[in-house]
């Protein structure tokens, strides 16, 4: 990706959604839990971050992943501030961006790495167990197992398999892709899973689930096929 300085208007990331907002029950922290939305864009109590000994995991990046879902299952209520900006309009609507984000080809987002990559399956262990050691897990099992699934392995294979450059690939996605089966042996059931992965890569996890290195082959010749296609 080349720089690009300038304030055009880009893609538009709402953050939560006002029906996930007031007095959080069962069904509003499980959406939360899936759509905990941006940490850093939200105002938390006090008692929430240190009243448990919980902390983000230091010197990796993703540090946010492994924390948010966390910080929203223990809150009691949560505030939605809508845009309010000329009348009727929304970000990206026709009026201006809250904000901009300065795009460089050697972000977190644009570069991939193993460390990276890595450093985002530590993120998702780490929400794992904060959701183990503060009594979330039990009684929010499906969306604590859907979670984990998209970061800790279906986004991270993904992001190996179509930009990871060093040497190591193979043995990289074979290893995650053995944790994720043994840490939820059944998650390919999972229905958050079912919903938000496209039916094309639940085939491509469901091949590597049988077979690592037919998987690994055939991912590499269909995406070889298609850029040739092109």
């Amino acid at each position: 990706m080349t720089d690009h300085y300038g304030f055009d208007v880009g893609k538009v990331v709402h953050n939560n959604r006002p029906e996930q907002t007031g007095v959080l029950c069962d069904a509003k922290h499980r959406s939360l839990i899936l759509d905990s939305g941006s940490l850093v864009v939200k105002i938390y109590r006090r008692e929430i971050i240190f009243g448990t000994d919980i902390r983000f995991p230091e010197d990796i990046f993703y540090e946010d992943n492994a924390l948010a879902a966390v910080w929203m299952a223990r809150a009691g209520n949560f505030a939605y501030l809508p845009y309010e900006g000329a009348a009727g309009s929304v970000p990206g609507e026709g009026d201006a961006p809250l904000y901009y984000y300065y795009q460089h080809g050697g972000s977190t987002v644009h570069t991939i790495t193993k460390r990276r990559l890595e450093d985002r399956c530590t993120a998702g262990r780490a929400m794992l167990a904060g959701m183990k050691k503060e009594g979330f897990y039990e009684r929010y099992l499906p969306e604590i197992e859907g979670s984990f699934t998209i970061l800790f392995y279906v986004n991270t294979m993904l992001s190996a398999m179509q930009a990871m450059k060093e040497r190591g690939r193979y043995a990289f996605v074979t290893a995650i892709a053995r944790e994720m089966k043994e840490t939820f042996p059944d998650f390919q059931e999972n229905l958050y899973y079912r919903e938000r992965v496209n039916e094309e890569n639940r085939k491509f996890i469901a091949l590597q689930m049988k077979s690592p290195r037919l998987f690994y082959v055939y991912y590499l010749a269909k995406a070889a096929y298609r850029r040739l296609r092109k």
